[in-house]
Parts: structure tokens; C-alpha cells; sequence
């Protein structure tokens, strides 16, 4: 039997497949439905749907994830509307390099007041890039957000370039501890020492702090034992469309573990 070769697949065709899935945030102390964050998928045409390994593998030019930042933000803004007098927060993911611009910054504000959303549930996370010659420029667009009510996270905390360094010199709103240091933690006493300072560093700055991969009721045990704010993961819930969100948000009552 002939092996077909597999089909070659282009930015162009990633770009008009994208959809955003949801994984819910809750508050740890009360259980409460904080949000949610906006997670990019290639719902490609006969493959099911792929994850950001596969996106980033064929979007790889700095364009390219401009045009994938402005598809979530689209759908994140359909999203809101639809959850309209819901008060949640919805967090998306923005490259370090792509975020580092004024101009992109005022194109954000631009988007929330046409369509008549609020910037205050809206959270900006910034990850690491390939480029770190722009922390003056990321500096100046998160004061640039702040001021106009958004909230701005360090992503993945502890990971590659997101460390102190920037920590102390752009004025975040929110911590997000990387999973690596909570599944990190389960058996290890360093692990939990790290998130431990992690949590007192963040208090001290006034920042809020997430945890995401809480996967088991230990993880969530742990994170609460810590105090961390807010929870993410598979233990609370997956990733899930934006029709399955909205339900998600509908039917929500309280978290027990």
C-alpha cells in the first residue's frame, strides 16, 4: 500500500481555524468562579484539534503572532458579550515582544471601547519571547494598561525569562506560578518552600497570585495551604469550548473538593 505523505499545513490556514477554548479559574479560599483562561486551538479539518505545540510549529514569525493574538482577542470579546452583567475575568496569552509596543497597547483599548467592554475583566499574560531587548518598551505598555484599568500577569513564573528580573522592573498586577513548581511540590519539600516564598514575594508586591496545573485535591490542598489566590487546572476543570463555557458559567455554583 502507497504511503501518502502527510499534508503540508500554512500559517494562513492555522490562522482562519483558530478557536478558543476555556479553563476556569476559581477563587481557592471560597470557591467562588473567578474566570477563565483563553487558551488557543487549531480546530483543523480532519485532525481534531490541536494544541499550541502545533500552532507555534506553523506560526512562527513575529506577524504571524500578532495575527494569532488579535484572533483570541476576538474571540474573547465575543465571549464577554455573551456572558454580558456576568462579572468574570478572561486572561490571555500575549508574547513579551508583541506586547512591548505602545501602539499594540492602544489597539487594546481601542477594541474594549468599541465594543463597550470592561477593562477591569480583563487580564493581559505575558509570556516569554525570543527576544528579551525590549523590557523598557514591555515596562512602559503594562503601565500603559494599568492606568486604563487592565490587569497584567507574569506568566509561568520561575521559567526561562520569567524570573525576577521582571519582576522588578515592570509593575504586574498578578502572579501565575508555573505547574512545573506545583506538581514540583507534591513530594518535594524544596518545591513547596519555592512556592511558599513565591506566595510572600507576591503578597509583599501586592499581587495577586494563580496557580495553574492543580491537577489532584493534593495539589489544591497544597495551593490553599500556601495561600495562593486563584486555582486552574484539570482538577477544577478542562480546557472547553466557548459554547461548553457558557454553560460552565451558567450552571456554576460553588467548588467543593
Amino acid at each position: 500500500m502507497e504511503h501518502k505523505p502527510e499534508r503540508q499545513l500554512n500559517a494562513s490556514e492555522c490562522l482562519q481555524q483558530i478557536i478558543a477554548y476555556y479553563q476556569p479559574q476559581i477563587h481557592i479560599r471560597t470557591g467562588a468562579l473567578y474566570g477563565a483562561e483563553a487558551l488557543a486551538r487549531w480546530d483543523s479539518d480532519g485532525s481534531g484539534v490541536r494544541g499550541p505545540g502545533d500552532i507555534f510549529a506553523v506560526l512562527e514569525t513575529y506577524s504571524e503572532r500578532r495575527a494569532l493574538w488579535k484572533k483570541m482577542l476576538g474571540h474573547t470579546g465575543v465571549t464577554f458579550r455573551r456572558l454580558k452583567g456576568v462579572e468574570l475575568n478572561i486572561a490571555v496569552n500575549v508574547c513579551a515582544d508583541i506586547a512591548a509596543s505602545v501602539d499594540w497597547a492602544e489597539e487594546l483599548s481601542l477594541f474594549f471601547n468599541q465594543h463597550d467592554l470592561n477593562p477591569k475583566n480583563f487580564t493581559v499574560e505575558i509570556t516569554e519571547s525570543s527576544s528579551h531587548n525590549s523590557e523598557l518598551s514591555l515596562s512602559e505598555t503594562v503601565e500603559q494598561l494599568r492606568l486604563r484599568g487592565f490587569s497584567c500577569a507574569i506568566d509561568d513564573f520561575g521559567v526561562g525569562f520569567s524570573s525576577l528580573q521582571r519582576l522588578a522592573t515592570i509593575a504586574f498586577s498578578k502572579l501565575k506560578i508555573d505547574k512545573s513548581f506545583i506538581h514540583g511540590a507534591r513530594a518535594n519539600v524544596s518545591g513547596r518552600k519555592l512556592i511558599q516564598h513565591t506566595v510572600l514575594l507576591a503578597r509583599d508586591l501586592g499581587l495577586t497570585t494563580i496557580a495553574e496545573g492543580i491537577e489532584t485535591e493534593e495539589d489544591y490542598d497544597l495551593a490553599r495551604k500556601l495561600d495562593v489566590d486563584i486555582a486552574q487546572g484539570f482538577f477544577i476543570a478542562k480546557p472547553m469550548s466557548s459554547e461548553k463555557f457558557i454553560s460552565f458559567v451558567q450552571s456554576y455554583r460553588t467548588f467543593f473538593p
